[in-house]
């Protein structure tokens, strides 16, 4: 099974195990979807090889405005905590650029979106409130999800979605991204161990088959 294939398998995890709950999302709800995602090159790669050259093209205008880089990834996190290091600070712009993949209000890359949109989730309507409204258990989850979708492509690196898709491997931008990690542990409280026994199974039977 290649890397994509399991990828989607990922996804369709992740799917199965936050269908049900009570979230207030819903098709046409975009409050979350700006140009402040970040995604692996992985997760970049599913994207360019369904988007046409002419999409491709459009996100170049997008450069031009102030967006989310991140410094470090969960898994890198994750590592550090485990040390006597500090976890680098993350500056998250304040932004209503929305995503270049929206067409009246809806998602053209639905199926194939980043991780770090399907874990935007929440039990209230952010238009109202301004923030995600999330417990506990589904922030331990996304944050597994996330945390096996950057193993899964471990060689790769991670990076703002807008600057992956359009400089891809281009050795000029590379200081633009961060090498993913391999987790040394999961980020799970003691409380949800248990619980999240038979998600962390059926993630580690994707990443090896």
């Amino acid at each position: 099974m290649s890397r994509i294939q399991k990828l989607q398998k990922i996804y369709d995890l992740h799917q199965k195990w936050t269908e049900g709950s009570s979230f207030f999302c819903k098709k046409g709800c975009d409050k979350c979807c700006t140009i402040n995602i970040a995604a692996t090159s992985l997760e970049a790669e599913l994207i360019m090889n369904k988007i046409g050259q002419t999409l491709k093209k459009k996100l170049e205008n997008y450069l031009e405005h102030e967006r989310f880089m991140p410094k470090t990834t969960i898994n890198a996190i994750a590592n550090i905590s485990m040390t006597d290091l500090d976890i680098p600070e993350e500056y998250i712009p304040f932004t209503e650029v929305k995503c270049p993949f929206l067409f009246e209000n809806e998602c053209m890359i639905y199926d194939i979106r980043p991780l770090a949109c399907r874990v935007q989730l929440s039990f209230a309507d952010c238009s109202k409130t301004e923030i995600s409204e999330i417990d506990e258990r589904t922030m331990s989850i996304n944050n597994i999800f996330q945390q096996y979708t950057e193993l899964l492509d471990y060689d790769g690196l991670s990076g703002n979605i807008i600057d992956l898709i359009v400089h891809g491997a281009n050795p000029l931008f590379t200081s633009k991204f961060i090498e993913n990690q391999t987790p040394r542990a999961l980020m799970v409280p003691p409380e949800f161990q248990d619980e999240l026994k038979e998600l962390i199974q059926e993630l580690n039977s994707i990443i090896r088959s």
